[in-house]
């Protein structure tokens, strides 16, 4: 005799739509938004301000270089200019006096002694043409009779306080005052190269 059948399993009903059935799709998560870099500008800047002010430093620095390579050769001989008119661009010299042999300018805290001996050129200068201009230490020479050539010393500024020589020249106007020179003992001043800017070509004024 055969065993009773098992009985028949129900279908499975389809699921119901509902609140339980349904899921909801979770938004995904919002990415973060990054700040805009600002770091490549600030160096630009940074960069832009620092070369504005570099580069006239270094093209000073370039001319000082280059003006005191070598040795030159001194001028053709003529007999001394001083007290003749010269002119460099915009800018008339007149040379009117050249002292050589000074072991000392300025007293006290200002006083400076030479590593040789100072040559002190007196002159004028008048802007005989439009455009101010403005007169640099280190591309005013004196060349000895070595061939040497000697930049304007700096440091005179602050011990002759009262002359305009290093002023700002405006068309029509005249300045004047010294410029010294630091030359060595056993040479003498030959000739004086001056320049109405520090890109010009310069006049020769002879001393001899």
């Amino acid at each position: 005799m055969l065993p009773p059948a098992p009985p028949p399993i129900p279908a499975a009903s389809p699921a119901r739509p509902g609140r339980r059935g349904l899921r909801r799709a979770r938004p995904e998560p919002a990415q973060p938004v990054r700040p805009v870099d600002a770091g490549p500008q600030r160096r630009r800047r940074r960069w832009w301000l620092r070369k504005r002010l570099l580069l006239p430093l270094g093209l000073l620095a370039l001319v000082i270089l280059l003006g005191d390579r070598g040795q030159d050769t001194p001028p053709a001989a003529g007999g001394s200019q001083l007290g003749v008119p010269v002119r460099d661009g915009n800018l008339e010299f007149v040379v009117s006096q050249v002292r050589c042999g000074v072991t000392q300018v300025g007293t006290g805290l200002l006083r400076r002694t030479p590593e040789g001996q100072f040559c002190l050129a007196r002159m004028r200068v008048t802007n005989v043409k439009t455009g101010a201009r403005t007169l640099y230490e280190p591309v005013q020479k004196l060349v000895d009779t070595a061939g040497g050539k000697h930049a304007a010393d700096l440091g005179i500024r602050v011990i002759y306080r009262d002359q305009t020589l290093w002023d700002k020249i405006e068309p029509g106007k005249e300045v004047s005052g010294t410029m010294v020179f630091d030359i060595p003992r056993d040479t003498r001043p030959d000739h004086l190269e001056l320049h109405d800017g520090i890109a010009s070509g310069g006049v020769t004024v002879r001393l001899r």
